[in-house]
């Protein structure tokens, strides 16, 4: 049949991309032919969804693993992955976002995960007033953050006074440093993505620059870092961080302008001299994030859109912002899945890399 649903759910693991498709049925099997000319084939009660690409010229092509790996190749992947592994591993950094995209959106348990915010909001450790307002402040802000209806304007001047209000929070209570650090000790409820230690741990190998953006609170981004990822290397964090009284080591406030979801791409990497002099000369970017914003991380890098490729983590509401993410990320990794497509990635880049670098036998 023909509908005007742009998910039309055919199984409980089965869903269409596309605005329309032609559905037919041969005994066990359902054949699915969309308007892209992808073909996906699928019996019934499947876990796994056989794909077929017929032609896929100027649409959403598709890779599709499981139900643990459901992955969507937009129509620039494979250019900019060629320019990648063209270029190599040395020409190569990584820019990504740290709550949700470094970090599960769900735990295996089915609990939702914590960001950074949410982790100091479910401590328990402040007061009763800061844990109800800031659920409040959640509530009213987050629908107008992921609205694929509000204009980016007024996304921005909204986003703006909830960064401001959580953080006027945050400094009336007597926070300090090993507070902070006892919260991260104490969660279960941040965990980082499976695969994320890989990733950080092939840059490091192969001296890749990686640099996170967070518009969550840098002190505890860093201190998760340590306590989850010990023996994998502290990236360049750019982020919200405190300031602390010299004498008592109370929260007094914080550095700079408020870093939030939508404005990542004004923080110049220029004054981040580190991070600055170890992507000088690069000429391609990995970027990964879960949000729309995120895709103005590499801005400052000023390198051409061909030789950025961009991962983008959807982990929910995924009805309403599916055509916004295949057309704007170049790889689209659904349900909080894994690292493994972006270390996949990675070492293709790398293999390719050793390759033309390795003396020919004599």
């Amino acid at each position: 049949k023909n509908t005007a649903s742009s998910y039309p759910v055919l199984q409980r693991n089965a869903v269409v991309i596309g605005s329309s498709c032609v559905i037919e049925r041969a005994g066990q099997f359902w054949s699915m032919h969309l308007a892209e000319g992808l073909t996906i084939l699928c019996w019934r009660g499947c876990r796994h969804l056989a794909v077929r690409t017929m032609a896929s010229e100027a649409g959403v092509s598709s890779a599709v693993g499981g139900q643990q790996r459901r992955v969507i190749k937009g129509r620039r992947f494979e250019e900019k992955r060629s320019n990648l592994i063209k270029a190599g591993l040395g020409q190569l950094s990584l820019v990504c976002d740290f709550d949700r995209t470094l970090t599960r959106w769900r735990l295996p348990d089915g609990r939702p995960g914590v960001s950074s915010h949410g982790l100091v909001e479910r401590s328990g450790l402040l007061s009763e007033r800061f844990h109800t307002e800031t659920k409040a402040l959640y509530a009213h802000y987050y629908p107008i953050e992921i609205s694929h209806t509000i204009s980016h304007d007024e996304k921005v001047e909204k986003m703006e006074e909830w960064w401001t209000k959580a953080h006027d929070l945050l400094r009336a209570e007597a926070v300090t440093k090993e507070k902070l650090s006892e919260m991260v000790a104490k969660s279960e409820d941040l965990q980082f993505r499976v695969g994320c230690a890989d990733v950080l741990s092939l840059c490091d190998a192969e001296r890749v620059p990686v640099l996170v953006f967070s518009a969550g609170l840098g002190d505890l981004v860093v201190e998760a870092f340590r306590q989850h990822l010990a023996h994998s290397p502290l990236p360049h964090v750019v982020s919200n961080f405190m300031e602390f009284a010299p004498d008592t080591g109370v929260i007094t406030g914080f550095r700079g302008p408020n870093m939030h979801a939508l404005n990542k791409g004004e923080f110049d990497t220029k004054h981040h001299s580190a991070f600055s002099d170890a992507v000088r000369g690069r000429t391609g970017c990995l970027l990964l994030g879960d949000n729309i914003g995120d895709l103005h991380m590499s801005a400052s890098l000023g390198l051409p859109e061909a030789n950025v490729l961009n991962v983008g983590f959807l982990n929910d509401n995924v009805d309403q912002r599916l055509q916004e993410y295949t057309d704007k990320y170049d790889l689209v990794i659904l349900d909080d899945g894994e690292m493994t497509p972006v270390l996949e990635l990675l070492r293709d880049i790398a293999a390719a890399t050793a390759a033309t670098t390795t003396p020919a036998a004599s």
